[in-house]
């Protein structure tokens, strides 16, 4: 990081604006700051570090302190550093908490501390947590580091030299960016952790799958798998047990199998000779029991045909209301005629009040129409000479118009006439200013040139020597040499004078021609002016020409204004003549539309007049045949007689269903007592009870044998899974066991952890090579500083 320029306001003992513009010390990046004690050195450091990290450069300090005590009330406090780091620019300005005068009112406020960074690309940021981080990760040093590294007070250097090495070793490491190094120190650690652990989570997997062995107490191995689960058998031997294990069950597995088989088969001949005692004696009490169903099936039989027949006898009645509905269902539509007659003639009649409103609507219309065009057309030719009238008006006032602009003109030409009279006493002036100098410069010349020729003796004098002839005796003598006077001017002094009366010479004559100039251009203007007058009011003069012109123009003004109001009558009754042009052909328009709608609606009228008569006599001939006042009413009536109709004939329907069951049901119990009597034919009874004491007994012995058969399986499923698991973890621990060797050697070496060497780990001897170039560089300064009396070394210890 170098400083380019330092802006303190209100800072330390400045009370005012102080900059520093370390930039024209060059950039070698090393500068001594100097001077007596109080002098403002450490107020220096103080600003460079409170605007890079908020803070002042020493301990005893904090930034309350940092406000002028000298400073006035309404000026602020502020610190602005422009450095450069990486090839880049940065600015940032800070402001401790201080106490300011306020904007408003008396008396003084709390300003808050506040900070603004500037990036290279013109980016800022306000917040002070931000501002903060990001000199952070610019610089890469804290305020401490940077104390002791970049900007070094007085003895603070030799702090960081005397360090410990833990120390010294935080503040390096953000210096050579070494954290790298302690990463890959604490992964190869954590790595050999890991495969350690991973070696031992394998031994207790071990372990587990040992403690999971099972063998029978009556084993000659029992003894051995005992041994085995207290871990002292190797895993070798534990291998080779599960294996005798394994076969041993698989024996045993074998021998239950068979005997399961032999019992299965003894089993299957028992079951068959009872079942075939039990479905005799079932067949008997099925036979018993269809019997007393064969009764009661015959009864519900009987019943069921009488109620069928009691159902058939309503079938004429069912007739009889079909042809009912039928008749009703044709008549429905004369329903919907007669409420369309009645429909149409309500239509009718309100069409009708209708068409008698609009009839006197129209009649009404009419007639005031007729008043209102007699009355338009009264006024329309009261208002015929309109036209003529604004147009003789509008020519006397052209005429008025043209006489006031001739009057105006002339009053802005009597204007300008005075303003070029007024331009032209300038001139004169100017020309009598430029003569009087230019006659005074004549004066002064003329004094000068005759005072040089006066004093020409003199001048030669002064340029005569012994032994040299005068140029105007030829004598090489000169015993009485004129005297110069001192004010005597010289050759230069009269050309200058003759110099500055030429100019002024010039000056007036361009005065005396400017004037001339505009003299000839208010005569014109006034010759011109004269003769405008006397075409307008013939015998005044041009000195009283615009009082009467301005009178004259105002008079002008009068009249026009008059004939203006005029002309803005008449301009509203040509409106209005116009508007009655396109009004009357409207109102007459309306007239006939409205004689078309009396003669429409008169007609229309006796239309609807002979459409109700018409609808009346219908709905007459309609109620006489229809026996209800309605469709709904028909409809709900056919809805009865056709539910009667549906409940006789599911009446009907149902009689016929419960027939047909019984008689299906009757005839099935029968066919099936047929078939018990030929079952029963050709069976003999059996005692079941001592064919079920020796099924029971072959169960028994089928359980017995399929519980050993299950407890040998699960030890061979045990078994086999555990010396399996065993086997796999072993192969791994081998793996593993290689493994951790090389990365604990790995992780010790960088660690410093070897023992027998030197305990310095990876990051340590990366920044002791750092370290110790620095020093090598340091040394090449401080030898020639010291004359080679001195040099730096590093402490091996």
């Amino acid at each position: 990081m170098r400083p380019l320029k330092l802006k303190m306001v209100g800072f330390g003992p400045y009370a005012g604006v102080q900059e520093l513009d370390f930039d024209r010390l060059g950039s070698s990046g090393l500068y001594l700051i100097t001077g007596d004690t109080g002098a403002g050195k450490t107020t220096i450091f103080d600003a460079i570090t409170f605007a890079l990290f908020g803070e002042a450069s020493g301990n005893n300090r904090n930034p309350s302190m940092l406000r002028s005590k000298y400073a006035k009330e309404d000026m602020p406090t502020r610190v602005e550093l422009t450095f450069a780091y990486g090839g880049k620019v940065y600015t940032v300005t800070r402001n401790p908490t201080y106490e300011r005068a306020k904007t408003k009112g008396t008396g003084t406020t709390t300003e808050s501390a506040g900070a603004e960074l500037t990036y290279p690309d013109g980016r800022q940021i306000t917040k002070r947590g931000e501002v903060d981080a990001a000199i952070r990760e610019i610089v890469g040093l804290t305020r401490e580091q940077f104390s002791q590294i970049a900007m070094i007070s007085q003895g603070d250097f030799r702090k960081l030299l005397q360090a410990e090495t833990s120390e010294r070793q935080k503040i390096f490491r953000d210096i050579f960016k070494t954290d790298f190094y302690v990463m890959l120190q604490n992964q190869l650690k954590e790595k050999a952790g890991e495969i350690r652990g991973q070696r031992d989570q394998a031994s207790q997997s071990i372990r587990q799958y040992i403690n999971g062995v099972t063998c029978d107490e009556d084993s000659v191995y029992a003894l051995d798998a005992q041994k085995a689960k207290n871990g002292e058998l190797p895993v070798t031997e534990v291998i080779e047990l599960f294996r005798t294990l394994l076969e041993q069950d698989r024996q045993a597995e074998l021998a239950l199998e068979a005997e399961l088989a032999a019992t299965e088969k003894e089993l299957e001949q028992i079951t068959s000779q009872l079942t075939q005692a039990e479905a005799y004696e079932a067949a008997k009490a099925a036979l018993a029991k269809r019997v007393d169903e064969e009764v009661m099936l015959t009864v519900a039989f009987e019943t069921a045909n009488a109620t069928l027949d009691a159902a058939q006898k309503t079938v004429p009645a069912q007739e009889k209301i079909q042809s009912k509905i039928a008749e009703m269902e044709l008549l429905l539509p004369s329903y919907d005629e007669l409420d369309t007659h009645a429909a149409a003639l309500a239509a009718a009649q309100t069409d009708l009040a209708g068409a008698h409103a609009a009839q006197e609507s129209a009649v009404k219309e009419k007639n005031n129409l007729t008043t209102e065009i007699t009355g338009l057309r009264t006024e329309q030719k009261d208002l015929a000479d309109v036209s003529a009238e604004k147009e003789k008006l509008a020519a006397q006032l052209q005429q008025l118009g043209d006489r006031q602009k001739q009057f105006v003109d002339f009053l802005s030409g009597m204007e300008g006439l005075t303003r070029e009279r007024a331009e032209l006493a300038k001139r004169q002036e100017d020309y009598l200013k430029a003569e009087e100098a230019s006659s005074e410069l004549l004066r002064k010349y003329e004094v000068k040139e005759r005072a040089f020729l006066r004093e020409q003796a003199g001048i030669m004098a002064s340029g005569l020597t012994a032994g040299m002839a005068c140029p105007v005796c030829g004598s090489t003598e000169h015993p009485r040499l004129a005297v110069l006077a001192e004010d005597a001017p010289t050759e230069a002094d009269v050309k200058k004078a003759k110099a500055e009366y030429d100019r002024a010479q010039d000056k007036t004559k361009k005065a005396s021609n400017e004037a001339q100039k505009r003299k000839g251009m208010v005569d014109t203007t006034e010759g011109t002016l004269a003769k405008e007058l006397d075409s307008l009011i013939p015998g005044i003069s041009l000195a009283d020409g615009a009082k009467a012109a301005e009178e004259q123009e105002n008079l002008l003004a009068m009249q026009i204004e008059g004939l203006n109001v005029q002309i803005a009558a008449l301009t509203k009754k040509m409106a209005r003549r116009e508007e009655l042009d396109i009004l009357l052909p409207e109102k007459e328009l309306l007239l006939r539309a409205a004689e078309e709608t009396i003669a429409m609606k008169t007609a229309e009228i006796a239309s609807l007049t002979a459409k109700a008569e018409s609808s009346e006599a219908q709905i007459h001939v309609l109620r006489n045949r229809l026996a209800f006042s309605d469709k709904a009413t028909a409809e709900a009536e056919i809805s009865n007689l056709r539910e009667e109709s549906d409940k006789l004939r599911q009446n009907l329907k149902t009689a016929e269903t419960a027939y047909n069951q019984s008689k299906e049901n009757l005839a099935g119990i029968r066919g099936t007592i047929e078939q018990l009597h030929k079952q029963l034919e050709n069976g003999t009874d059996i005692d079941t009870e001592q064919l079920q004491a020796k099924k029971d007994e072959y169960v028994s012995q089928k359980a017995v044998a399929m519980a050993k058969q299950k407890n040998v399986h699960a030890s061979i499923s045990a078994n086999k899974s555990a010396l399996e698991g065993i086997s796999g973890k072993a192969a791994e621990i081998e793996v593993l066991d290689k493994k951790y060797a090389w990365m604990k050697a790995l992780s010790d070496t960088a660690n410093g952890s070897v023992s027998g060497k030197d305990r310095v780990m990876l990051e340590t001897y990366i920044q002791t090579t750092y370290f110790e170039r620095i020093l090598a560089r340091a040394n090449i300064r401080l030898q020639k500083m010291s004359g080679g009396q001195y040099d730096l070394k590093r402490r091996e210890e």
